[in-house]
């Protein structure tokens, strides 16, 4: 997934995003991290 500035997100994008790091099993941080993902972005994902 891109994280270039400005970037929107499907519903099914941020669907298979939450899935992704469910499955991951790592904390938010280092899932963000090991994705190129911005922090905000994935709890704007969660929120939703």
């Amino acid at each position: 997934m891109s994280t270039e500035r400005g970037k929107r997100y499907t519903q099914d994008q941020k669907k298979e995003l939450l899935e992704l790091f469910c499955q991951s099993g790592l904390n938010a941080p280092r899932f963000c991290t090991e994705m190129n993902l911005s922090y905000p972005t994935l709890m704007r994902c969660l929120g939703s």
